[in-house]
């Protein structure tokens, strides 16, 4: 391991020797502890290891059967901040990697938790291209698997000039992704709903112009 610090935390940023991906497993286990006691909430959490050789965890993890193919799979992960993500910005609704996109019906069930959090508390979405995810490896073995980042500065503790540094995230971006998901888990069923709302809006567009749109086309010998 590095010679670097273990935890530190200044002005609401947490500096760490290795947050990739601890930061991911903290926020999964603060969304459990949360929803542990409650009879209405499904939630179940999976730590896999081996995940930098290629998700052997994860892919050990499918291939056991362990984890039913109806379930929602949510992916939580620090990843490398990229232009256009903030630190300090709120968790990434990630909706891909650098390999594939995921899930739309399973980003639905974020989309709607995200609907539910106050102002206060803004949640960013991006496609996260600096990597590949455990949610791709999900998603090509037939899950509905979607992804929530953790803006991440120093990624594998490389910083300004190439020197050693610790790697760093944002306090209140941890809590807003144990929020997020926790609300997720909770309203599980908003998901669908939010999907089949925003359906019919789309729709009222051809109402209201397909006949306008008929009326003009051109007509053909």
């Amino acid at each position: 391991m590095w010679d670097l610090e273990d935890f530190r935390t200044i002005g609401g940023i947490i500096h760490a020797r290795q947050l990739d991906d601890l930061a991911g497993a903290a926020v999964s286990l603060a969304t459990l502890a949360r929803t542990v006691k409650s009879r209405s909430t499904n939630l179940n959490v999976l730590l896999t290891r081996a995940e930098e050789i290629g998700f052997v965890g994860t892919l050990g993890a499918i291939s056991s059967g362990l984890i039913p193919k109806d379930a929602w799979v949510i992916n939580v992960e620090a990843s490398k901040a990229l232009p256009g993500v903030e630190i300090g910005g709120g968790p990434i609704i990630r909706v891909g990697d650098r390999q594939r996109t995921f899930d739309a019906s399973a980003e639905d069930l974020l989309l709607a938790a995200r609907d539910r959090l106050p102002k206060k508390k803004p949640v960013q979405r991006a496609l996260m291209s600096g990597g590949t995810c455990e949610a791709t490896a999900f998603s090509l073995h037939g899950y509905r698997a979607t992804g929530v980042a953790i803006p991440l500065g120093n990624y594998h503790n490389m910083g300004p000039r190439n020197r050693l540094e610790p790697e760093f995230v944002a306090v209140k971006d941890l809590a807003t992704a144990v929020d997020l998901i926790e609300i997720a888990a909770r309203h599980a069923r908003a998901g669908p709903v939010r999907a089949e709302r925003l359906r019919r809006r789309v729709e009222r567009n051809l109402r209201r112009y397909g006949p306008r749109l008929q009326a003009s086309r051109p007509t053909i010998p």
